[in-house]
């Protein structure tokens, strides 16, 4: 599985929503509930994006198993 890790800063709030802020000057918004406790305006943190293919590679691995077990293998 590879990652990549961004460090971002809690540009504002809004509602119940938070403004990330990126070094490129990109925004993203995110629901605040999703941020660790007490993180305020001006915090950074680390933004950690995996590619995750642990759910289609069991989905196919049932399919496989489904397949051989209607067809009597």
């Amino acid at each position: 599985m590879s990652a990549s890790v961004l460090i971002v800063t809690i540009d504002r709030f809004e509602g119940d929503k938070a403004v990330l802020h990126f070094d490129d000057g990109q925004e993203l918004v995110v629901e605040r509930n999703l941020l660790p406790p007490q993180t305020h305006e001006g915090a950074k943190l680390f933004l950690e994006l995996k590619n995750n293919n642990l759910e289609s590679d069991k989905r196919v691995e049932a399919r496989n198993l489904l397949m051989e077990i209607l067809q009597g293998k």
